[in-house]
């Protein structure tokens, strides 16, 4: 088996560098492995973290789409609560026990309306606020990470290419 075939068949991410088979022919020993499975690891390194970068983009346009949705329906729950006061009941309409009764029922409604609509749809639109903030951030650290790495890994392949 020569270099090449001991290079493609050890390091399967071989397409990535210069080539494998100009190193081996370049160098003998294992300072040449040494290089390869740096830029190897590191490659790989940065493939994982660009996937992972691509997955939390989709998960803050998911994530800013479902905000939008909550948005909406929180204006039009808002909206339907005048629909529990209605029809406003008067002497002509209905009055007595059974009125009364019905108008505390209304009465309940409406607070449970206003602690769905104040607090427990802010709630979740102000974590989800949070979450949105927090993945920006990561989706910036990552991507300074990547270019950091990109960086790192040409200038191991400049210095293995000027070795030669």
């Amino acid at each position: 088996m020569d270099h090449q075939d001991l290079f493609t068949n050890s390091f399967p991410y071989s397409g990535k560098l210069y080539t494998g088979y100009y190193f081996c022919h370049a160098f003998s020993g294992s300072e040449v492995l040494k290089m390869i499975g740096s830029i190897l690891g590191e490659t790989l390194a940065l493939d994982i973290m660009k996937v992972d970068l691509s997955m939390k983009k989709e998960f803050l346009a998911e994530l800013k789409a479902c905000r939008a949705e909550l948005k909406a329906d929180k204006t039009e729950f808002s909206d339907s609560k005048k629909m529990i006061t209605e029809p406003e009941l008067t002497s002509h309409t209905w009055q007595g026990s059974l009125a009364e009764s019905f108008e505390r029922i209304r009465k309940n409604m409406k607070a449970s309306f206003h602690d769905i609509e104040g607090k427990q749809i802010s709630d979740v639109l102000e974590k989800i606020d949070e979450r949105i903030k927090a993945l920006n951030g990561e989706i910036h650290s990552l991507g300074q990470e990547i270019r950091s790495l990109e960086r790192k890994i040409e200038r191991e392949k400049k210095e293995a290419r000027n070795k030669e």
